[in-house]
């Protein structure tokens, strides 16, 4: 049996929420906002008025939404540059894109009630002993037709309904039953029902990120952070059956799509030696000489297209461990081994040495966006057995240098690495493992 590390988690629920204009209007009266809403916008102005970074022109090239006619009091003190198209905007047309006036509406649906991340506050939220609803400019609305499609009889008219993107953050939670009832409870109010005058859905472009950390120590105390070894074995076991992961997800979150240039990136390009020269040739005591190209192909811009060129090279396991399990390993060069100093990777390894007071987690970001809590709950159950399991590994074996993949099925990539294998190391659930079985056959039939 694996060893019972205690673990926590936090997940992050990108979404659309659709609303009835009453909703918002009454959210506008609470606060005082005598803002007239603009429903009658250009494409033209949509266009300026999205806020979305540079990575999402492609796929988010213009606001969806309602405007407002009110200038956001944005504190004074705040960065411009992240503020500036509300303001800009504004000052264009007499109207901007929404603020935090979405997440309002989202925080009175739903109990507590969860605490809004706001752009009109100063800094960013730090206290996760609480859900919360933060904005993201990346998270737009939809099109009326879509709407209607995912809402159904609920929209009676149309043109009095609108959307926009909201990210809902659970607060930190156990892998129990009481956690996943209370994260039904959440997600069955933000979908709403036939009769509600509000519905949430995902799109193809949000994502279900989940966090995995130790614990948390008493307030003030030291961080909590997984030891060096566990870190280590998890980063082999992720190498390793990458590929075979992916076919748990859509192929709108795997390689190849657009979600994988920029939000869902493969850990296996780093392993390439161009990209581990560039991300480590800043450490002086790093051994590059450790790394081979002959022993492991390069791996060109092509190879990380597909999964079909992928196939065709594979990476040698016992370069991965040569690297992984270096003499002068740290957990700052591990993460930068595995994701470099971006944080959008398939499983993000950014966050474990972070100094900023935010807790030290390990992000799993491929799950497509989902508001089901039935796949959510076999999700988390998954990632935190992986974690679970890269503990055994490292207490049973260790990580010395030299570790040469005990307890692995194979030291060397013989490309036979296969989810039977991995779901029985892990001692996963059956249920769970047809859960995903039906999931591949439904995935790889779009």
């Amino acid at each position: 049996m694996l060893n019972e590390i205690q673990l926590t988690f936090g997940v992050e629920f990108e979404c659309v929420l659709a609303f009835h204009e009453s909703l918002l209007r009454e959210h506008l009266d609470n606060i005082g906002d005598a803002s007239a809403i603009i429903k009658n916008i250009t494409d033209d102005q949509r266009v300026e008025l999205r806020t979305g970074g540079a990575d999402y022109i492609t796929t988010r090239p213009r606001y969806m939404g309602w405007a407002l006619t009110s200038e956001v009091p944005f504190p004074a003190d705040r960065m411009a540059p992240r503020y500036d198209p509300y303001v800009d905007c504004h000052r264009q047309f007499g109207f901007r894109p929404y603020s935090d006036e979405i997440a309002h509406v989202a925080q009175a649906l739903l109990p507590g009630p969860p605490d809004v991340q706001s752009l009109r506050k100063q800094g960013k939220r730090m206290d996760f002993s609480k859900w919360h609803i933060s904005e993201d400019a990346s998270l737009l609305g939809v099109e009326k037709e879509c709407m209607r499609a995912k809402l159904g009889a609920r929209i009676t008219d149309v043109e009095q309904w609108d959307s926009h993107g909201i990210e809902l953050v659970s607060r930190i939670l156990s892998p129990t039953a009481d956690s996943f009832a209370e994260i039904t409870d959440y997600l069955t109010i933000l979908h709403g029902t036939p009769s509600s005058l509000h519905g949430a859905f995902p799109t193809s472009f949000c994502g279900l990120h989940v966090h995995v950390g130790l614990p948390v120590t008493t307030a003030g105390g030291p961080l909590s952070t997984f030891d060096l070894p566990t870190l280590q074995h998890l980063a082999y076991i992720l190498v390793m059956y990458e590929q075979k992961i992916s076919c748990l997800h859509p192929p709108s979150r795997r390689i190849g799509s657009i979600a994988g240039d920029f939000d869902v990136v493969t850990i296996l390009d780093n392993f390439a030696e161009a990209t581990l020269a560039e991300n480590l040739a800043k450490e002086d005591d790093f051994d590059l000489d450790n790394w081979s190209a002959s022993a492991s192909p390069s791996l060109s811009d092509a190879a990380s297209e597909t999964e079909e060129v992928w196939e065709g090279e594979r990476i040698s396991y016992a370069v991965t461990r040569r690297l992984i399990f270096a003499a002068d390993m740290t957990i700052a060069k591990l993460s930068r081994l595995m994701c470099g100093t971006k944080k959008g990777h398939i499983v993000n390894f950014t966050y474990l040495a972070r100094e900023d007071g935010f807790p030290r987690t390990v992000e799993f970001r491929q799950h497509a966006g989902s508001l089901d809590p039935e796949g959510v709950r076999w999700w988390i159950l998954f990632v935190t057995g992986l974690v679970k399991l890269a503990a055994h590994m490292a207490k049973e074996f260790g990580a010395e240098e030299g570790y040469a993949g005990e307890g692995y099925p194979e030291a060397e990539n013989t490309g036979g690495a296969n989810l039977e294998e991995l779901w029985g190391l892990m001692e996963f659930d059956e249920s769970g493992q047809e859960f995903f079985k039906k999931r591949i056959e439904e995935f790889a039939e779009e």
